[in-house]
């Protein structure tokens, strides 16, 4: 019974241990990294609101946009960097706006060693310009989807959709929001 009460005091005592090393481990790297301050409070990251992309084409009634699939680096916390993805910069995507009724041509640039989609979720489009799983654009291609928005005011998103593949070029930065404009939002005034 001694020897098993000791056994118990060794194994309590290394776990004691251990926790307090650990604390002492994230508590380093934290403060190495200007993370965490004394006050209790979290280094501020300001929330990036993204740009709107630019329509390059004059005619009112079509937009033309282009999106770049690109690789990155971010710093989410100071001074530490991070591959990432994005459209058009480092990190996630620009904004895309949209009318009611508008026709819309967007040309989709793989500048990735690897193969993509992007998706328009959310976005009713027949399934040629929809850019699911079956959509792959392979590395150094482009894609060209074209369409004329039949739907109401809405806040939607882009993303890739590869099979297998979606999560992991989501987690990295592949997304963007869309918004889609009619009459009623005009008359709004937001």
């Amino acid at each position: 019974m001694a020897r098993g009460s000791r056994l118990l005091t060794i194994i309590i005592a290394l776990l004691v241990l251990m926790t307090a090393l650990g604390t002492h481990i994230i508590y380093t790297i934290y403060k190495g990294s200007q993370g965490l301050n004394l006050t209790g409070g979290l280094n501020r990251n300001e929330l990036q609101i993204p740009v709107e992309l630019e329509d390059t084409n004059p005619d009112p009634d079509t937009a033309e946009y282009v999106l770049t699939v690109q690789t990155g680096q971010t710093s989410f916390v100071n001074g530490l960097t991070t591959a990432t993805l994005g459209y058009n910069g480092d990190y996630l995507g620009p904004l895309l706006r949209f009318r009611q009724g508008e026709k819309v041509n967007i040309r989709v640039e793989n500048n990735l060693d690897f193969a993509t989609t992007i998706h328009w979720h959310g976005l009713v489009v027949d399934g040629d310009h929809d850019g699911g799983p079956h959509q792959g654009i392979q590395p150094g291609d482009s894609w060209n989807p074209s369409f004329t928005v039949d739907q109401p005011a809405a806040t939607l998103w882009y993303h890739p959709h590869l099979m297998g593949k979606t999560a992991n070029q989501v987690y990295y930065g592949l997304a963007g929001l869309i918004y889609i404009d009619d009459q009623s939002s005009a008359e709004l005034g937001i």
